[in-house]
């Protein structure tokens, strides 16, 4: 995404804004030769949304409905869509300093579901990200004046971001405390997801895999760290008249990650942080991604910079892949990446093994037409409870497989 131009102050945010017109779908004409089944091509990512929030116009990043456009997978013809299931969210997390918080909720608006995930990061204590967690939603949702469009969602992503960054800024008990923050709502009647996040929170979407077992991937979020984003370096230079630089050591030496000064954060775009003034901006990158025609289910990642700074997002997406064909409990996907970030080797983490310096969150989404139901026992245990963990009942039909291909084996050597 095209970050806001070195050129442009950061303007205080107008909350008056009116619901744009519903946005416009624009089918791809044809899917690029590596998306193809048939195709030897390997797609390590493929980009599928398309940013639609680049000028600043008032505080809010807008583009006008004649350049909007939405990617489309056009995968199956019309006449197969049907219905998307309730979307499942997940989460597991671990707490090194307590500061990273997690909320989903689902809503109806304009008859229309719509569920949320929200992953935030805090700095500087955990006030301003308890704040967030608890009010983010519902400030979304009463921006939305009624309307679940793509248009509509995004706008109030943008005036919620904006109303959190005031209030604890100028309103709360914490205005230094401030934190990170990704948002991603998916309308599973429409079939489209809208992702919002200002800092290091990360989202990604997994679609499946191609010819040669690459996942399919595409990152719905901007990274606005300095070390990652250069037009983000060119732009609070541009605000605070200030050089983004590493922190000074004892020795006066430069030492540590690129930060933007006052405040010292590694990004500029983050929420609250009263004591960094113009060098942070509340303005969040947006994206909106059309799955009309997704054949089957997606899974989305949501991650908090403790996850993504040890685990890459191929791997994730594989991670996502195995668990969504085996039909895994969301939730130990999630764990598994969890573990997977806290016995890394990385700066966030320490020598000891399953111990990490920061914290680290993750969160699954799994969206699509196709219901997360368990597979079916074959048991003769009449005294099986229906109510038995989703995780047990996966884990006792993998038991049984790998069980009656191993006596299979044994079978046909004893043939020979």
């Amino acid at each position: 995404m095209t970050a806001m131009p070195a050129d442009c102050q950061p303007q205080a945010p107008n909350h008056d804004v009116s619901v744009p017109a519903a946005p416009q779908l624009v089918s791809l004409p044809s899917l690029p030769a590596s998306w193809r089944e048939d195709s030897d091509q390997s797609i390590p990512a493929i980009k599928l949304g398309t940013v639609l929030w680049e000028k600043q116009e008032s505080g809010l990043a807008r583009i006008e409905a004649s350049e909007r456009s939405v990617a489309s997978l056009s995968l199956v013809s019309a006449s197969e869509k049907v219905r998307w299931a309730e979307t499942i969210v997940a989460c597991r997390d671990i707490k090194a300093k307590g500061e990273d918080r997690f909320t989903t909720e689902r809503v109806e608006i304009d008859l229309q579901r719509i569920a949320f995930c929200v992953v935030a990061d805090g700095h500087n204590g955990s006030k301003a990200a308890e704040y967030c967690k608890q009010n983010i939603v519902h400030l979304i949702v009463e921006a939305c004046h009624g309307k679940a469009t793509a248009d509509a969602l995004q706008d109030a992503c943008v005036i919620a971001f904006h109303k959190v960054h005031e209030h604890i800024r100028t309103q709360s008990a914490f205005p230094t405390s401030g934190l990170t923050l990704a948002v991603v709502a998916v309308n599973e009647d429409k079939k489209f997801v809208v992702s919002a996040n200002v800092g290091d929170v990360e989202s990604m979407i997994m679609l499946g895999k191609d010819r040669k077992k690459v996942a399919r991937y595409t990152i719905l979020t901007t990274n606005h760290r300095f070390s990652k984003n250069m037009d983000e370096i060119k732009r609070v230079e541009a605000a605070t008249k200030n050089k983004v630089r590493a922190g000074l050591n004892a020795a006066k030496r430069p030492q540590g990650p690129l930060r933007g000064w006052p405040g010292g954060l590694p990004y500029g775009r983050a929420l609250g942080d009263a004591d960094c003034g113009a060098a942070i901006s509340a303005d969040p990158s947006l994206s909106v991604m059309s799955l009309d025609t997704l054949p089957g289910n997606a899974t989305i990642v949501v991650g908090s910079d403790g996850l993504w700074d040890a685990v890459e997002k191929t791997s994730a997406s594989c991670y996502a892949y195995q668990g969504q064909h085996a039909k895994q409990d969301p939730t130990r996907t999630a764990q598994m990446l969890v573990d997977k970030a806290c016995n890394g080797n990385e700066a966030y983490h320490t020598n000891d093994w399953g111990k990490a310096k920061d914290d680290i969150t993750c969160a699954i989404m799994v969206i699509g037409p196709d219901f997360y139901a368990p597979s079916p026992l074959k048991r003769s245990n009449s005294s099986f409870s229906s109510n038995d963990s989703r995780a047990d009942s996966i884990s006792s039909s993998g038991k049984s497989s790998i069980g009656s291909k191993i006596s299979g084996l044994l079978t046909r050597k004893r043939e020979k």
